[in-house]
């Protein structure tokens, strides 16, 4: 009988998992899978890419090691450019941005089809070392020297009747919400979902709709280790341990807003009588 290597079909039900922050259910399944499948390097990057994300960097090193010992890189480009990025990733997340650049420069020639820009901007702001780009990309700009105004101008991309997918309704407080996570974040709750941003989860009772489907919660991007929000949308339901919610503070402090803002009103009115 003729051994399977992997297996496309559970390996893609794995990474619906991770895009939807189901990260438990993903890490026993990922489990499940290279022990199924231990030949396959895919399934070890995976892994490691989900204990990155939880913040686990100590079986994510452990993991990573395993796999450059048990597997040969000199494999199939882009399972190989895969690995190896997972590897930066982790690198960056630990803040080891040093061991990190000096990996990048080595591992740019083989990583083809990554775009390595935006990852050697911020490990050469981070290190105080000059870099330049002809980009004028939005991350590349908010990267170089954030701004809050056009980072409210990209995420109201995504409110009430924009015509995107994932849409806040139209009561949504969403420059109220913006300025409260600026002065919140960063959190304990974050994922670590890629080497250039972390994300927060939040819930928000009937914030948005994504694709026509009303959700209760909503996703926060920024910068790493930072306050610096670079977007946020609505977002199908995460696990309960990655998400703080807001319904009832945000209730509260909208209705004081409101009521002193009445109150302010009849003040005005009083005086002009």
């Amino acid at each position: 009988m003729a051994k399977n290597y992997f297996n496309t079909a559970y390996y893609n039900k794995i990474l619906k998992l991770v895009k939807s922050h189901q990260l438990e259910k993903a890490l026993i399944e990922s489990q499940k899978y290279i022990k199924n499948y231990p030949y396959d390097l895919c399934g070890y990057a995976c892994l490691t890419d989900i204990f990155i994300k939880m913040g686990n960097f100590y079986e994510a090193s452990l993991l990573l090691e395993e796999g450059k010992r048990v597997f040969n890189l000199n494999m199939k480009k882009d399972i190989k450019e895969f690995f190896l990025w997972i590897e930066l990733k982790l690198l960056c997340c630990q803040k080891k941005y040093i061991e990190c650049f000096i990996l990048l420069q080595k591992y740019t020639p083989f990583l083809e089809t990554i775009d390595t820009s935006y990852l050697n901007i911020f490990l050469r702001k981070k290190l105080d070392l000059p870099f330049c780009s002809s980009k004028d990309a939005y991350l590349i700009k908010q990267i170089k020297d954030y701004n809050e105004d056009e980072a409210l101008a990209h995420i109201k991309k995504h409110e009430y009747l924009s015509d995107n997918p994932s849409e806040f309704v139209q009561d949504f407080p969403l420059e109220e919400i913006f300025f409260k996570l600026r002065n919140i974040l960063p959190g304990k709750t974050k994922l670590y979902d890629s080497a250039l941003s972390d994300v927060y989860m939040f819930k928000y009772t009937a914030n948005g709709h994504i694709s026509y489907s009303l959700t209760d919660y909503f996703e926060v991007v920024t910068l790493p280790d930072s306050n610096e929000i670079i977007t946020m949308y609505p977002h199908k339901n995460p696990e309960k341990r990655f998400f703080t919610d807001l319904t009832s503070d945000f209730d509260n402090y909208l209705s004081l807003k409101r009521i002193n803002q009445v109150t302010k009103f009849y003040q005005k009115y009083e005086k002009n009588l």
